[in-house]
């Protein structure tokens, strides 16, 4: 009997007021490289959360991509 749950990481980047995209972004980018250079298996998540509206764009694609954990 296998009872181990199966995870599917993801990653999401945020940027608020005071945090530019473009920083969020390249940060986002990083931690994905040094994920895959340990081999460790990471979906990105391309939704940026900017604001509320964003959250439901992210939902979607993390439901789309089947990621269970972030």
């Amino acid at each position: 009997m296998k009872n181990v749950p199966e995870v599917k990481l993801g990653i999401i980047a945020v940027s608020r007021d005071c945090f530019p995209i473009e920083l969020s972004k390249r940060r986002k980018k990083n931690v994905i490289e040094h994920c895959r250079k340990k081999n460790i298996k990471i979906t990105e998540i391309v939704t940026i959360i900017e604001n509320e509206n964003d959250v439901i764009k992210a939902i979607d694609e993390i439901s789309n991509k089947k990621v269970n954990a972030l």
